[in-house]
């Protein structure tokens, strides 16, 4: 969910925090102690804190609150540091750290009324402190000089406030002893620390950052937020766990928001190179980066150098990549390098050049005796300055280990400088830094041999390279108790699991590797120190290579456990399959204990969020085996509807019954929503009207209409020119105000795309659901269901970008070439966003918040038939609760003829003449429109308007066997109209009208009569039963529109209880045998009269190529009309509204006319419906009326009088 906040918003939000901080009795100098996870309430609290002159302490939130979570056990080790802090949560997960606290096993007594909820802290007004703080801040700190910042202010003056030695942070580490230390820093460390980072790496009020590593990171706080801050520029804080369950969303948000400046540690971009061949597939513009941090762990150069390769086709420049040099003790990184690129490195370079330190910070690298080596040599290195922390709170003894006599700050590095340019070359402390975390050698070593199974002295936690050298991973050397175990696969596997899981259970990690060696495998010195270096070295020359196979051995073994359970556990058994490159997994092994690492549990996340799973990365953690997970996500939903609480989609309580869909369930799906654009009909009223009416939708044209349309003169006078073309009236408008774009960006979007965003929009409307009210984070919904709405959608070949866009290009990106257009150039990515099919379905459900299923459908002129089948498929397997399908054509420009050429597929005068003899081809035009789908069960009993049911759908390819590609097969399409008929479960006599695919061709007519035949012969020899029709006789080929269109019509027919006419039909094709066919064509309205109840008709689609489509629909149920309670008010309320003085004009006058086609439609329903199934906008009108007349009455004196109106706007 995006949060969008100004400065002023955040800092108004801070000072209510802080009021509340100080009115539940929090004072200045107290600690503050940080539990919050969502980036938004995070950075409020902190300046909550800070405004209020507290010393905050962000600590990252455990998985749980639990013994046996290592994190959790270092919190409560901090709350008995900092004695008795505040404690600030948001959420739910008060009640269980309150319970931690409180537990029995707890060394520390703290006192639980210190633990405030952020959503509940006390009211109050905030202080005039803080008004005054507020209003006096500059808007960028950084307009001042830094010798201004760093020197002591006079006291009323903003900066004093800020930039003074007040202690205003605590960072907690890991501790060499087991035990968290706090790195204490002071206000003027951060802003010194803020002010070097927007200075050396040129961070301005255009820039627009981006982090996702988490907030109680040294870097992400300072780097990334306090210097945003103080220049004033933009900032994307994303939540860290969303990054890591696909880390190519990094890069999708550094193009899609054009971020100048991010960062991350070199295992990120090891996880990106990881995803080259997905990486290969994308189409970023990744030209706007200007600085890509990388630091907070070993930077290695062959990493950086795979990522600059692999993505300089999508516009990142060669020297990006910043390496940097930091730690919590120097408020973040204190040294960047700006000359890192593939020309000036190699991936062969074992130490990678981090650069020079920032304004007010000095380096010095020293021997053992802490004399100053010369200039390139490697010795200790040690740091000075105003981003140096005072030291660690409250351990005087770290202190004095910490710094030297003179005021150096000991890092525990190992250094070089030349010509004042850094390279770090190691660590003089047995220190790992694995993806940003410290962790101690002997800290690990010790927790393994708790262990009775593994021998004590022998052994060894190293950090190691993976086989690509692109990152530090952790390998843990051990010799089992047992000699026997290094040989026996299965106590092998063991012993390692055992391993994994003592390591997991203490320090919140699992080793890459655990291998059991020989006693003599483990270097030692004459003293008997075991040598990790020299174990690292091997690992890395391949020594333990063997080994290595040999423990993949014994996990591959299959387990002497049962095999999957359920569909459930195969499904889970596969994803980890995948993951862990493991086949042999027991039901029972815990996901740790196989190898599985945090980042790759983050991937078994996302495959089940891919799959519709509502499961979180804590949930994982709590149920790491596949039998567990199994069961806790079969468990049906916890939440339940409050009783009057309107729902959505009734099938959201039945999201686990639809998982384990039994056979015996109903595959009736309800049609309860249309919209559409055709020819002659912007409404599926008008295009009634116009069925019922025998009108034919063409446009035909005069010659200087041609002309101004562009064509050439010549093809104009050509004889055989067809001047005429099935157009939409107003297609180049488009409310761009009501879907938040600018002119500009309306210009340069496909038309399709602005037609598909009206249509979807109506549909909903028409359907009686606002998606906004009902979505799936939130809305309506009772906590814990998830609603979603799908979309399932195609659309033509865009003539617009062809004839439009492309020849303007220019004015895109002034430096785009005038001859070939890339997608790594700024023109032709703004192309491709805007008109690029891939883009159809996404931008409509990114505007209307549809959260289910969004998938582009292309089958050619079967597109929009296929796309009502996928979404019907969706429905069905609850991949979602609510779908809209459909399709969209636009030719562009619109006022243009075909050149029409004998045995081609285009009709010679315009007219297309469906299954009649004098039929010579079609003619193609422009048409858009959408269905909205939803089970009937839950339709029926949300009292949903319901116009037909969809019984049964197939789709299926003609494949080879036809005489060439763009040919029809009979066989293939009777195959499909078999399928369908056999899934509807209904007989083919039951059908009485089939508006057929009826493209009018000599040739393709009667191959679909003969397809049609086939196919109905399986079930019937009854005679000319069935009413045939194609309403491209009215409408034209409308292309991918030409099935939804189809669709459509079949639908007002069985709603209207109608046949309309197929136009133009005199005398049968004479290569159809119609007289031995179940079939007729309908050439004149009427009734739709049939013994055969309920009224049944079907829906054909072809497509070229060979993919064909087949829909049954029957006519909607009969229902009982519930007795409302409301119905016998004498006054109802109507509330209309709409984002413009003019839209709510126009949305009166529909009414109006609604009014008058209806006059006998329930008044009380039809209020129901616009007041709770529309979107409220700002121009509103209401009004009380006692009837259908009623209410047009005064709707219409209301439109003819609008100055005397009671609309209001707000």
């Amino acid at each position: 969910m995006e949060c969008r906040q100004s400065y002023r918003q955040l800092a108004r939000q801070a000072q209510q925090i802080a009021a509340g901080l100080w009115a539940a009795g929090a004072r200045a100098g107290d600690r503050l102690v940080l539990q919050i996870s969502e980036p938004d309430n995070f950075l409020a609290a902190i300046w909550a804190g800070w405004l209020g002159e507290l010393v905050v302490v962000p600590i990252a939130v455990p998985p749980a609150y639990a013994t046996t979570q290592s994190k959790a056990l270092q919190l409560r080790a901090i709350l008995g540091q900092l004695d008795q802090p505040w404690v600030l949560v948001s959420g739910a997960i008060e009640t269980a750290l309150r319970e931690f606290c409180l537990g029995s096993e707890s060394d520390i007594q703290y006192d639980v009324n210190r633990l405030l909820n952020l959503h509940t802290l006390p009211a109050s007004q905030p202080d005039p402190f803080f008004e005054n703080l507020l209003e006096n801040s500059p808007e960028s700190l950084l307009e001042n000089s830094p010798e201004s910042l760093l020197k002591n202010s006079p006291e009323n003056s903003p900066e004093a406030a800020l930039a003074t030695d007040r202690l205003a942070l605590i960072l907690f580490t890991s501790g060499s002893t087991g035990q968290p230390k706090g790195v204490m820093l002071t206000e003027r460390n951060l802003l010194v620390s803020a002010y070097g980072m927007a200075t050396v790496n040129r961070i301005t009020q255009r820039s627009l950052s981006l982090n996702w590593m988490p907030l109680e990171h040294v870097a992400s706080l300072v780097m990334f937020h306090l210097t945003q801050v103080f220049v004033g520029c933009s900032q994307l804080q994303v939540n860290n766990d969303y990054i890591l369950q696909d880390p190519l969303r990094w890069l999708d948000l550094c193009d899609r928001h054009r971020v100048t400046t991010t960062w991350a540690p070199n295992f990120a971009y090891g996880l990106i190179c990881d995803r080259a061949e997905e990486v290969a597939q994308q189409r970023w513009d990744l030209s706007c980066l200007d600085w890509m941090g990388n630091g907070a762990e070993a930077v290695v150069a062959k990493t950086t150098r795979s990522f600059l390769a692999l993505l300089a086709p999508c516009g990142l420049r060669n020297g990006v990549v910043s390496p940097g040099y930091g730690m919590s003790e120097t408020t973040s990184g204190i040294v960047h390098s700006h000359e890192f690129s593939r020309d000036t490195t190699s991936d062969e370079d074992t130490f990678v050049d981090v650069g020079r330190p920032i304004p007010g910070v000095s380096l010095r690298i020293v021997d053992e005796q802490q004399q100053v080596v010369p200039a390139g040599a490697i010795g200790s290195l040690q740091v000075r300055g105003l981003t140096i922390t005072p030291g660690y709170y409250g351990r005087p003894d770290l202190n004095a280990e910490a710094f030297t006599p003179d005021g150096w700050l000991i890092t525990g590095d190992l250094a070089r400088l030349q010509q004042g340019r850094l390279t770090i070359t190691g660590r003089q402390k047995d220190l790992i830094i694995l993806n940003g975390a410290n962790l101690y050698s002997h800290e690990i070593e010790a927790i393994v041999e708790e262990l009775p199974s593994v021998e004590v002295s022998y052994t060894a936690a190293c950090a190691v390279r993976r086989d690509d050298g692109t990152s530090d991973r952790l390998a843990i050397f051990l010799h089992p108790a047992r000699d026997q175990e290094l040989d026996n696969l299965a106590n092998l596997k063991d012993l390692v699991k055992a391993v994994r899981r003592q390591v997991m259970s203490r320090l919140g990690i699992s080793p890459e590797y655990v291998i059991p060696v020989p006693r003599g495998a483990i270097p030692k010195t004459a003293l008997g120190k075991i040598q990790r270096s020299e174990l690292s070295r091997r690992f890395q020359a391949g020594e333990f290579d063997d080994r290595l196979q040999t423990i993949a051995d014994a996990f591959q073994q299959s387990p002497a456990a049962a095999p999957p359970r359920s569909q459930l556990e195969r499904s889970l058994l596969e994803i980890w399959q995948a993951v862990l490159g493991l086949t042999a997994i027991a039901p029972d092994e815990p996901f740790f204990e196989l190898g599985g690492s945090s980042l790759q549990l983050m991937q078994v996340l996302n495959q089940l969020h891919q799959q519709g799973y509502t499961v979180s990365a804590v949930d994982l953690f709590q149920h790491s085996t596949i039998a567990s997970l199994a069961q806790f996500l079969a468990q049906p939903p916890a939440a339940a509807v409050q009783p009057g609480q309107r729902r959505f989609p009734q099938g959201s309580l039945r999201e686990s019954q639809r998982r384990q869909k039994n056979s015996g369930q109903s595959n009736d799906i309800a049609v309860i929503g249309l919209a559409c654009r055709f020819p002659g009909a912007a409404s599926p009223a008008e295009f009634w009207q116009n069925l019922q009416n025998g009108v034919e939708s063409i446009t035909f044209f005069d010659d200087a209409e041609i002309l101004a349309a562009g064509v050439d003169p010549d093809l104009v006078r050509h004889p055989n020119y067809v001047k005429a073309s099935p157009i939409l009236e107003d297609v180049a408008q488009f409310d761009a105000d009501f879907f938040g774009y600018t002119p500009r960006e309306a210009e340069l979007l496909d038309p399709q795309q602005r037609l598909m965003l009206e249509c979807a929009w109506e549909s909903l409307e028409d359907a009686g659901y606002d998606p906004f009210a009902y979505a799936a984070d939130g809305g309506a919904i009772p906590a814990g269901i998830t609603s979603r709405i799908a979309l399932y959608a195609g659309a033509s070949m865009n003539s617009y970008l062809l004839n439009h866009v492309y020849p303007n290009r220019h004015r895109l990106d002034a430096n785009d070439s005038l001859d070939v257009v890339t997608l790594s150039s700024m023109g032709g990515f703004q192309m491709a966003i805007a008109n690029d099919k891939d883009y159809l379905t996404t931008r409509v459900s990114y505007k209307l918040n549809l959260t289910g299923p969004s998938v582009n459908v292309q089958t050619a002129c079967s597109t929009s038939l296929v796309a009502v089948h996928l979404a019907c498929q969706s429905l069905l397997q609850g991949e979602c609760d609510l779908a809209l399908a459909g399709g969209v054509s636009v030719e562009t420009p619109q006022r243009a003829g075909h050149l029409y050429q004998e045995g081609m597929i285009l009709s010679p005068d315009g007219h297309c003449r469906a299954f009649d003899a004098q039929a010579r081809g079609t003619i193609f035009g422009s048409g858009a429109g959408v269905v909205v789908l939803k089970r009937l069960s839950e339709a029926i009993a949300d009292g949903d308007q319901i116009y037909a049911v969809v019984k049964g759908s197939a789709i299926g390819n003609d494949g080879s066997q036809k005489v060439g590609y763009l040919a029809p097969r009979a066989a293939g399409q009777a195959a499909v109209i078999s399928q369908a008929l056999a899934v509807a479960g209904v007989e083919p006599d039951s059908i009485t009208y089939v508006e057929a695919h009826g493209t009018g061709t000599e040739l393709g007519d009667p191959i679909e009569v003969a397809a049609l035949t086939q196919a109905f012969r399986s079930g019937t020899h009854r005679q000319q039963f069935c009413a045939l029709g194609s309403v491209k006789t009215n409408v034209g080929h409308l292309n991918v529109a030409s099935g939804i269109v189809g669709l459509i019509k079949a639908v007002l027919c069985l709603h209207h209880r109608k046949l309309p006419p197929s136009l133009h039909f005199e005398t049968p094709n004479p290569q159809i045998d119609f007289a031995n066919s179940p079939f007729f064509v309908n050439s004149t309205l009427r009734d739709w009269e049939t013994d055969r109840l309920p009224r049944r008709a079907s829906v054909n689609s072809l497509g070229i190529g060979g993919t064909n489509a087949h829909v049954v629909l029957e006519a909607a149920p009969q229902q009982p009309r519930p007795l409302s309670p409301i119905a016998d008010r004498p006054l109802h309320l109507l509330t209309l509204s709409a984002k413009t003085p003019a839209a709510l004009q126009a949305l009166a006058r529909r009414y109006v006319q609604f009014c008058t086609d209806h006059p006998d439609a329930p008044f009380a329903d039809v209020c129901f419906t616009a007041n709770s199934g529309r979107s409220p906008f700002a121009h509103r009108l209401a009004i009380a009326a006692a009837s259908i007349a009623d209410a047009q009455a005064q709707l219409q004196t209301w439109l003819n009088s609008p100055t005397v109106a009671t609309a209001a706007s707000r």
